[in-house]
């Protein structure tokens, strides 16, 4: 056994065990970062009962800890595995069809919620196993839902079925305060005061919204029949309007938020990927396409991608040959010189141009070998 890898946890290490981390960028990067042996990763996916997933987390736990026990002795490692614990007993089993991602080491400890199912596994590393995160990231719609109350205005971020509120940054904002001098007078249509003042609001939520838009996610707005129609008026954010739902749900939990928008995200997505596949279409008529990994690698790395259409589980291990720069085809994706995906790094390759990326249902592109990319020239 170790005796000179003894887990000792830093002074100054995240612990996130009550809400976990966001699935986003910036904290997908912050868990990419953290380097320490030993890292541990575990991924469990919800199945039919919260008795059982419960039970076979317990077990992931327990085979971490006996991979532990074959390198360190238990006082070296028991901090580690009484995080692994609180960690575990406070993560929210997910439901069936999503996942989770427990990660544990000296400086960070948090648990990610993720949309979609992934393979149970535990890895103990010098890094954490962030595979899943990237490809739920990459592959997942994202879209922002404005929540319009009487009292309260709310912000979410949606990836996939994962729904998040955003705190800060404007958000949450007051409703409309109805006192002062804009009482209604004797002869005064008190509707017309009502929506001027939801007006104003409005306005405010404009500006609020103006710092969360940059990116050009789709926007769902819910809300009463009159404070939708009036942001479809007078939003000046209107183009970022994919959809609006009626309803009130500025008192209900992000759950029951999430759950009751979902229709209209699969709407939305619906929308979005019969767009993609016409101006597929469209470019290939022009001959202004890339089909399969070979294609679309090479012109993605010439930042010549403008949209990128992939099938949803279509994936492509892969090592590069450094003097052709080309794919060789790998069956050992844990191996380091191999990238398990190399799908998924066209997909970065391609936003980080400025082009878009829309995943479709398996079969869609079946006589495109399941890959395809319109070009800017």
């Amino acid at each position: 056994m170790s005796t000179n890898l003894s887990y000792q946890p830093s002074s100054g290490r995240e612990m996130d065990v009550d809400t976990g981390s966001t699935l986003n960028t910036q904290n997908v990067a912050r868990i990419q970062q953290v380097r320490g042996y030993p890292a541990v990763s575990i991924l469990l996916t919800g199945g039919s009962t919260r008795h059982g997933d419960g039970a076979r987390l317990a077990g992931l736990v327990e085979t971490a800890a006996a991979r532990l026990f074959k390198e360190f002795s238990r006082p070296e490692v028991q901090p580690l595995l009484d995080d692994l614990a609180v960690l575990a007993a406070a993560a929210a089993i997910p439901r069936p069809g999503r996942s989770l991602a427990l990660f544990a080491n000296r400086d960070l400890v948090t648990v990610v919620a993720l949309p979609m199912a992934v393979r149970e596994r535990v890895i103990v590393d010098e890094t954490f196993a962030t595979r899943d995160l990237v490809h739920a990231l990459l592959r997942s719609p994202r879209y922002r839902v404005l929540v319009l109350g009487a009292d309260v205005t709310r912000l979410y971020a949606g990836i996939g079925a994962v729904l998040v509120e955003v705190i800060g940054d404007g958000f949450p904002l007051l409703g409309v305060d109805g006192t002062g001098d804009e009482q209604p007078r004797y002869g005064v249509d008190r509707s017309a005061v009502r929506d001027a003042r939801l007006r104003r609001h409005l306005h405010a939520v404009d500006a609020a919204l103006a710092g969360h838009l940059r990116d050009c996610w789709p926007l769902l707005v819910v809300g009463a029949d009159r404070r939708l129609s009036l942001f479809r008026q007078h939003s000046r954010h209107r183009a970022h309007l994919t959809d609006t739902s009626p309803g009130t749900f500025e008192r209900r939990s992000t759950a029951e938020l999430a759950q009751a928008i979902w229709p209209s995200v699969t709407r939305m997505v619906g929308r979005r990927q019969q767009q993609a596949m016409a101006e597929l279409d469209r470019a290939t008529g022009f001959r202004r396409c890339a089909f399969g990994v070979h294609q679309v690698w090479a012109r993605a790395n010439e930042g010549r991608g403008a949209l990128i259409v992939v099938e949803e589980n279509y994936a492509y291990p892969a090592r590069i040959d450094p003097h052709l720069n080309d794919l060789v085809p790998a069956d050992d994706v844990e191996h380091p010189d191999v990238i398990d995906d190399v799908v998924d790094e066209i997909i970065e390759i391609v936003l980080a141009h400025g082009g878009r990326a829309v995943i479709v249902p398996d079969g869609t592109l079946a006589s495109q070998a399941h890959l395809a990319m319109t070009l800017r020239h």
